[in-house]
């Protein structure tokens, strides 16, 4: 059995560092105070619901490490490796399913922190089984500081492939109880 887990980073600020000042780079945009409220509240559900991967990989935009400190702060796992990479900003599915077939058959459960489109098209993707009500979630919109844990049968990342995986949570910020 392989895990998946899916987190697209908090919502983002679009506004600039100073009054009057250039819009900031795409990849350097931090997190806007929603997107800081909504992250540790989104690890709080996961922490509920066992969700602890063996692996972590971030992409290297400003926004998702600073999803990924808040959830490892609330998860209490502040101390936990997380692999930063420039290769994950904004990627394809293609590329990150070529990522995870290259994961190492002793990781049970990866987990990504990263962008849309990317990741509402790769859940989607993969994504062949489970409760039809969040297949119908998934389908629709992959919120910020949304995560999708889809689970394999399969015993090594190689394996992966289209409409292979089982949809066990799909979970936004707007859809916890408050």
């Amino acid at each position: 059995m392989r895990t998946l887990t899916l987190f697209r980073h908090a919502k983002s600020s679009w506004v600039p560092a100073a009054r009057g000042a250039p819009p900031l780079p795409d990849k350097a945009r931090p997190l806007a105070p929603r997107g800081v409220r909504d992250a540790p509240r989104m690890a709080a559900w996961m922490l509920a619901n066992k969700i602890a991967p063996d692996l972590v990989l971030c992409s290297s935009a400003v926004r998702t490490q600073q999803t990924l400190d808040l959830v490892r702060a609330a998860l209490g796992t502040a101390g936990r490796d997380a692999q930063i990479r420039d290769d994950l900003y904004l990627a394809e599915p293609d590329h990150l399913i070529e990522t995870l077939c290259a994961t190492p058959a002793a990781v049970a459960h990866v987990m990504l922190f990263g962008h849309d489109p990317g990741f509402h098209d790769l859940a989607n993707l993969l994504v062949g089984a489970g409760p039809a009500e969040l297949r119908t979630l998934l389908a629709t919109k992959f919120p910020t500081a949304g995560a999708a844990v889809i689970d394999f049968t399969f015993a090594h990342w190689r394996s992966l492939r289209p409409a292979i995986g089982t949809l066990r949570h799909f979970m936004g910020p707007k859809r916890l109880a408050t």
